[in-house]
């Protein structure tokens, strides 16, 4: 299972082919951390244009990890909860 900045340098390579992996939520939430830490304001851009970078390259799985980091990214950028969210 990779980890942290390992899944983010991994990712990021062009021959990366994640099809057989399973990458958890918690490497998820690592990645997208990252990300957020080395590009600030466009790093959902920057997961977004990946995911469609491995569509184009014939790898959906790893597209899918890279929209899963996107929404990750999205959901620690927002301001608050939305007005039709509950609340715990």
């Amino acid at each position: 299972m990779l980890k942290g900045e390992t899944i983010f340098r991994y990712a990021f390579q062009p021959s990366c082919q994640i099809t057989d992996m399973a990458v958890s939520d918690l490497d998820v939430w690592r990645a997208a951390r990252l990300l957020l830490e080395q590009q600030r304001g466009v790093a959902g851009l920057v997961a977004a244009q990946r995911a469609d970078e491995l569509l184009e390259a014939g790898d959906p799985a790893g597209s899918f990890v890279w929209k899963r980091i996107a929404a990750a990214i999205e959901e620690w950028q927002r301001e608050g909860p939305n007005t039709d969210e509950r609340l715990n």
